[in-house]
């Protein structure tokens, strides 16, 4: 297919040539007669040569025009598709020797071409058609269009491996959402991957999330005064008593009308250390 792509460049290149030689000898021809007469001798040796040059030319173009013809009645480009019905690639079909009229088509071929257009499959409609067009299937958009869809493990069709990649590039785009699952037959090995939803915890959850991060935080903040009140450190009875004051706020913290959403968080109070 190489080949018959570079004569066909190569008969385009000759046309190009032979019409530009063609319009320099018609532009010589109309203004022949402003020719002086002393030149005209030699102005009719440069159009014989260009006329030579034309014919020559149109000549060449002629010669691989017909060897085009030839390699296009020796191969014939089809669309080839997978166990699935999904466009692979194209292919070259061969003459049958024993058939004149006739092609010998690879597996799973046909000769319409699909559109190619960008993001899409193409699905074969009539796998038992070689004449078969195609069905556009548009490429995943989001995560949901991947649940209940099964790429097999060992499948590396151009199909599979988009799909692979786009089911992983949603995955690390919503990883709380979403997760990759793999699906094992019962020795344990891996068949297929497929994607699925993470469980959302429910608004109940979600409150008695809050509420623990909450009561995590009173018990910090209390047992960063837990010294203050051990009996043995050196401050006033005023300061003992503003501090357990504080600390009896911070256990009512549950109590307050905004908990776990809004907190409101009481202020340590400063203390001053009695020194003898």
């Amino acid at each position: 297919m190489c080949w018959a792509h570079g004569e066909n460049a190569n008969i385009s290149d000759r046309n190009s040539n032979a019409n530009r030689h063609f319009e320099q000898l018609s532009e010589h021809i109309e203004h022949i007669n402003e020719i002086p007469q002393n030149d005209l001798k030699l102005n009719r040796l440069k159009i014989s040569s260009m006329i030579f040059r034309q014919v020559s030319l149109s000549i060449e173009v002629k010669i691989l025009g017909r060897k085009m013809s030839n390699v296009e009645n020796l191969v014939k480009t089809v669309y080839v598709y997978d166990e699935d019905g999904y466009f692979e690639d194209s292919h070259i079909a061969q003459p049958n020797p024993r058939s004149p009229a006739g092609w010998l088509f690879p597996p799973r071929s046909t000769i319409v071409k699909p559109a190619m257009e960008p993001r899409m499959f193409y699905k074969i409609r009539n796998e038992n058609a070689t004449w078969s067009d195609w069905e556009a299937v548009p490429y995943p958009s989001k995560p949901e269009d991947f649940v209940g869809l099964e790429i097999p493990h060992q499948s590396r069709t151009q199909r599979s491996n988009i799909l692979r990649m786009w089911l992983r590039k949603f995955v690390a785009e919503n990883p709380t959402l979403w997760r990759e699952k793999q699906i094992n037959d019962e020795q344990g090995n891996l068949q297929a991957i497929t994607i699925e939803a993470i469980p959302q915890p429910t608004a109940e959850e979600i409150a008695e999330q809050k509420a623990q991060a909450v009561r995590a935080q009173r018990d910090r903040l209390l047992s960063q005064t837990d010294y203050l009140v051990s009996g043995d450190y050196p401050i006033s009875e005023e300061d003992l008593s503003a501090v357990k004051s504080y600390r009896q706020s911070l256990r009512d913290v549950p109590a307050q009308a905004g908990f776990p959403d809004s907190v409101v968080w009481p202020e340590l109070p400063q203390v001053t250390v009695i020194r003898e």
